[in-house]
């Protein structure tokens, strides 16, 4: 997820990336979602980190 992130970032102004879950989550296991979900939180959460050091 945090490499997807860099890579929208390489092509698009910061303001404009918004971390979305896509559609069709509801459709799997409840788990799966879940870590599916945290994925997206946790990548999120290091490409901010690494934003705020610049």
């Amino acid at each position: 997820m945090a490499s997807a992130l860099r890579k929208a970032l390489e092509v698009f102004d910061q303001e404009m990336v918004y971390v979305n879950p896509d559609c069709g989550l509801k459709l799997l296991p409840k788990d799966v979602a879940f870590k599916k979900l945290k994925a997206m939180v946790d990548g999120t959460s290091m490409v901010r980190r690494e934003l705020l050091k610049h």
